[in-house]
């Protein structure tokens, strides 16, 4: 299992294949914490693969909560809430040998352990343990150092110069953690954050080993301890594994498995900040290999990130045999780049020539892979899952589990995930639209779904004109009450003004909202200007206003109607005079 420091290195879903085997997203947990820190095991004893997930304050209240494994995948709620104090740093595993897997966490502050201890109704909080100095910086309850069966905790203490370091070893039994530590394992560093895990059974001894490291000290040139001995140790590493100049080498300490099926441990190591051939934090991981005579300090395979700030190696863990081949497969986190990478064991180790890439829903930056862990049979079934964190997505905190099961559409997702298995346009990879359906599979339709698409602008309009304010506006699918089409209303607080209304001149109100207020109504008359002389046109407005302006139209009026009166006068006499010679 992985050891985590508390620091972080600041879409789609695609189907992996290996033979006729194939990986698809089972199940998504949304909310706050799901995609912070998590560890499994089988807390209730049904061999289905629960999830234990706690969060710090640092977003929101923390939590430490229980979410069971089943024959259909995980509820969206949990099952079991231990606390909703500040969680950080869970780790699992079978402390008193009673068949049910217990859990371990930071619970309140750095310095107090949080115990539950599992049973048929699952885990329950039973004690907490104090620790001295600056408290724990590193937890991993994922190994047996002296091989009695009992799951022991590796718990590393940051430390400052000159302060020694320490890495103590509590150790399992029938009633719980035994207090005093068995073993406090030294390392002499500057300014320390202090990591350490279990490795795994490295030389086949029968007892699992002790990785010991500064962790992220801020330096290049750290260095990795290895103690192979519980009895009779000593305060000397056996081994110890030279940091290649790589930046803060050993912030991430793993246990690989049987890589190679040689019937030893092997060694993960994560080195996010690496530059690796770029400028910085390209990520590199490097896999040392078991034996009898324990870790051979050369690298067997070295794994690099591809850009800078991939953070490539952010988390490493054994991913289980995900491919059904009988080899180990690895997985590894790199949360710059948002995506999740699935090497493929085999005799010759891991290339990047046989991987798969993993990446969630949100592609900008969700810091997708900030931790990634080899889960077991999720669903009883016997099949490896494996569980991934993205703990900055668009503000919604996500943990993805995937698993080789039946995908009827085709589309990389299962159910529950997938809430709509026979459709391959439904899955939480599609965009939520306007039809009344969960498109995205995140129990929200239409406008209830803040990443809903295709919908209209909306104008408020209070004062029920049917005519909207431009200034007041929201998108939705649905017309919401109260909101228009329309966004031309200059005064949304009085009915009478709106494009539609008739303007009243010389009110100084513009109630047509064309930008200005009108002034006399127009005569419909071809009308002129007397001080300007300037005429109108028919179904304009006139000004109405007198003045002594010469050779106006109206003057040029007067004289046309002059002349027809006396045309009309000369016509009548012509007449008269006729009648009479007559």
């Amino acid at each position: 299992m992985i050891s985590l420091v508390m620091l972080a290195c600041m879409g789609m879903v695609e189907t992996a294949s290996a033979g006729d085997r194939s990986l698809v997203t089972t199940d998504i947990l949304r909310g706050l914490g799901y995609g912070y820190w998590f560890s499994s095991g089988d807390f209730n004893g049904d061999a289905a693969t629960d999830l234990f997930v706690v969060m710090p304050t640092i977003l929101a209240p923390g939590v430490a909560e229980e979410f069971d494994g089943s024959d259909v995948g995980y509820s969206t709620v949990p099952d079991v809430v231990l606390s909703t104090n500040n969680s950080f740093l869970p780790s699992t595993g079978d402390i008193n040998q009673d068949g049910f897997t217990d859990a371990v966490w930071l619970d309140g502050s750095q310095t107090l352990l949080g115990i539950a201890h599992g049973s048929e109704s699952g885990l329950s909080m039973t004690g907490t343990m104090e620790a001295s100095g600056w408290g724990w910086s590193a937890l991993d309850l994922g190994g047996d150092w002296n091989g009695d069966g009992f799951a022991d905790l590796v718990a590393g203490q940051p430390c400052a110069y000159p302060d020694m370091c320490t890495v103590d070893i509590y150790l399992g039994s029938a009633s719980g953690l035994e207090v005093p530590p068995a073993a406090s394992l030294p390392f002499y560093q500057l300014d320390a954050a202090g990591t350490a895990a279990f490795a795994g059974d490295i030389n086949g001894d029968g007892n699992d080993d002790v990785l010991v490291s500064p962790g992220f000290s801020g330096l290049v040139g750290d260095d990795v301890e290895v103690f192979l001995e519980a009895e009779g140790y000593s305060n000397v590493a056996d081994q110890v594994l030279v940091s290649p100049d790589d930046d803060d080498f050993g912030e991430v300490l793993g246990a690989a498995g049987d890589a190679n099926g040689d019937g030893y441990d092997d060694v993960l190591i994560g080195v996010p900040y690496a530059r690796a051939g770029g400028s910085w934090h390209v990520g590199r991981v490097f896999l040392y290999r078991g034996s009898a005579l324990g870790v051979d300090e050369t690298p067997a395979t070295l794994l690099d990130g591809e850009a800078d700030y991939d953070c490539f190696g952010k988390s490493v863990d054994a991913a289980g045999d995900v491919d059904g081949d009988g080899f180990t497969d690895l997985i590894v986190g790199a949360s710059g780049k948002a995506q999740a990478y699935i090497y493929w064991g085999s005799p010759d180790g891991y290339t990047d020539d046989s991987r798969f890439v993993l990446s969630g829903l949100r592609e900008d930056r969700d810091e997708f892979g900030t931790q990634v862990r080899g889960i077991g049979a999720a669903r009883n079934d016997g099949i490896e899952a494996v569980a991934v964190s993205a703990p900055l997505s668009d503000g919604e905190e996500l943990l993805y589990v995937f698993s080789d099961i039946a995908d009827e559409d085709g589309d990389g997702y299962a159910s529950p995930a997938d809430c709509a298995e026979s459709t391959e346009a439904i899955n939480p990879d599609s965009s939520e639209v306007c039809d009344g359906v969960d498109n995205n599979c995140d129990d929200l339709v239409d406008d209830a779904d803040p990443l809903v698409t295709g919908t209209t602008m909306w104008y408020a309009d209070a004062d029920a004109d049917g005519y909207g304010d431009p200034a007041v506006s929201a998108k939705a699918c649905a017309n919401p009450a109260g909101y228009v089409a329309d966004s031309t209303d200059c005064n949304d607080g009085a009915p009478s003004i709106h494009p539609g209304a008739i303007d009243i001149p010389g009110d100084g109100i513009d109630q047509d909202c064309d930008g200005a207020d009108a002034t006399l109504p127009d005569t419909g008359a071809d009308t002129a200007n007397p001080e300007t002389g300037s005429h109108d046109t028919a179904g304009s407005l006139d000004t109405g206003r007198k003045g002594k302006g010469c050779g106006s139209c109206n003057a040029g009026a007067v004289g046309r109607t002059q002349a027809g009166v006396l045309v009309a006068l000369g016509l009548v006499l012509t007449l008269l005079r006729r009648r009479k010679e007559g």
